[in-house]
């Protein structure tokens, strides 16, 4: 749990990965209350870098269902302050984004069906050409669209947000469980790949929930293609 007094928090925190099944790890850490959940993270890797994560810039601090409230990931960009021991119980789960599923009640086995590597490159080539309904359906049927694509290591959002005329079909992702923070395989989110491709519409959809200004710094200041852009603008 997130426990706050003063200047400081307490989080305690217990592992759980598919990706390490065996390993369990209970560990309480503190932070300043000002510090963002992104900064908590970083420390958690950090801890646990011996475990040597596949993509750990996609784990994040998972909210267990509690009083009949669903469980869901933290907001990386708010700070510790804004989550109260009380709203989640004695302890947050460090794990792998992923769909949360509302209302979706289906066995696992068949659910687990639908996050194949053939599922997830049907959904993909739906997307791309434009097969809106389609690619609705599948995530009807559970597809969890946070994944990234072998071929481009970019995501189903990633993808589509540097498109033309694809705002609703990114909200159509964020809708069925995409996580706006899922980063692809280059580590850049979605509004990094909304203000790189110039797209207006998907900066706006990349808005629409709570999101840091340090995606719009990064591909300002830091990222060396739209440097050399500003710099040649003279």
């Amino acid at each position: 749990m997130v426990e706050c007094n003063g200047k400081s928090c307490q989080l305690t925190l217990q592992w759980s990965d598919p990706q390490l099944p065996f390993v369990f790890l209970s560990k309480k850490f503190t932070f300043s209350n000002d510090d963002t959940v992104w900064i908590a993270k970083q420390t958690v890797l950090l801890e646990f870098s011996s475990l040597n994560l596949v993509d750990p810039l996609n784990y994040g601090f998972y909210m267990p269902p509690l009083k009949g409230k669903s469980g869901k990931f933290l907001d990386e960009e708010r700070p510790l302050r804004d989550y109260p021991a009380e709203s989640y119980g004695d302890h947050l789960e460090f794990r792998y984004k992923k769909r949360i599923y509302r209302g979706l009640h289906m066995e696992e086995k068949k659910l687990s069906k639908y996050q194949s590597k053939s599922y997830q490159k049907k959904f993909f080539e739906f997307l791309v050409t434009g097969n809106e309904e389609k690619a609705k359906k599948l995530l009807e049927k559970g597809l969890d669209p946070n994944f990234q694509s072998e071929a481009t290591g970019e995501t189903p959002l990633t993808t589509m947000v540097q498109l033309p005329n694809s705002s609703d079909t990114c909200m159509m992702l964020v809708t069925y469980g995409a996580h706006l923070d899922y980063r692809a395989a280059n580590g850049m989110t979605v509004m990094h790949k909304a203000v790189l491709s110039g797209r207006d519409e998907n900066i706006a959809v990349s808005c629409f929930f709570p999101f840091s200004q340090l995606a719009l710094f990064y591909v300002v200041w830091i990222h060396p293609a739209l440097r050399g852009r500003k710099q040649g603008d003279g």
